[in-house]
């Protein structure tokens, strides 16, 4: 029976969205108790049933025998796979979040001003990319970060999924740094600059797939939430993938063409930013239509 009892509760707190320490302060008691309880190792005190019937809206009888009672089950819940969801974001995240955006729009603050002093775009155009670097690490890490820390994940595996965050995050911020550095040194020769940008862009690459390729994985074992609408479909994400794939790939051909062969490298970055306006313009139409089929 304590054995039963155990696996119902492991698959209740699981529908719930909770972890064993969540479930444990609504008790007032340790995690280390939900853990043993899970396990078999012990059962609860009477006086424990209620409150937990209370929470996972089931009577204390059919705790007791590990299962839902057969005449009150639906199709519905038969059926129906509870999927984890992400927990509100804390304080601390929405002020990190915040600051990341701050920091993005400080360097388009900084390119405005810079220029208005006609200070060299070779110097403006990086210290304006490196703040939208920064800010956009930030911005995957704590977004990607609220994933791993909305489901009971297992410490070591927690540490993990953290490093392939940190890979994916800096693998963008890479990105961002390589084409700052090529602007930087431009002044130098657009030779140094190209080679500076595809060695850091190999780097980089690197850090993203082998970082996605290990998120996938943490994933799959945990059923990661994230942000994404629960109305878009599988499909209109890929479509959006695909379409933003192909944006990126024609703006950095634009880029390379416009610099080999008539030498306009300035004002030739332009095409990145473009690049990702038109790619968040494709991602709200297609989320927008996606929602109204739904």
């Amino acid at each position: 029976m304590t054995n039963k009892f155990g696996e119902f509760l492991y698959l209740l707190r699981k529908e719930k969205g909770l972890t064993q320490a969540e479930l444990a302060d609504m008790l007032g008691i340790t995690n280390k108790a939900i853990s043993k309880w899970e396990t078999g190792e012990s059962f609860p005190e009477t006086a424990q049933l209620l409150p937990l019937s209370n929470i996972f809206s089931v009577t204390v009888d059919e705790l007791l025998k590990g299962q839902r009672n057969e005449s009150i089950i639906t199709k519905t819940d038969a059926t129906e796979i509870v999927k984890p969801t992400l927990k509100p974001m804390t304080k601390l995240e929405a002020l990190g979040s915040a600051l990341s955006i701050a920091l993005i729009l400080a360097g388009v603050f900084c390119i405005v001003i810079l220029s208005m002093q006609k200070v060299a775009y070779h110097i403006a155009v990086p210290v304006m990319l490196f703040c939208v670097a920064l800010g956009v690490f930030f911005l995957i890490l704590i977004n990607m970060r609220k994933s791993i820390k909305s489901v009971d994940i297992e410490p070591d595996d927690y540490i993990k999924a953290f490093r392939c965050i940190l890979m994916i995050a800096g693998g963008v911020f890479l990105i961002i740094c390589a084409a700052a550095l090529m602007i930087g040194l431009s002044a130098f020769g657009y030779k140094y600059g190209l080679i500076a940008f595809f060695s850091i862009l190999i780097v980089a690459i690197f850090l993203m797939v082998f970082g996605g390729i290990s998120w996938d994985i943490f994933n799959k074992k945990y059923t990661l939430p994230s942000g994404d609408s629960a109305h878009h479909s599988v499909k209109a994400k890929k479509l959006e993938e695909t379409i933003c794939g192909v944006i990126m790939l024609l703006a950095t051909a634009t880029f390379f063409l416009l610099g080999f062969v008539w030498e306009k490298w300035h004002p030739g970055w332009v095409v990145f930013p473009i690049g990702g306006i038109l790619c968040a313009i494709v991602s709200t139409i297609l989320k927008g239509v996606d929602s109204t089929k739904s």
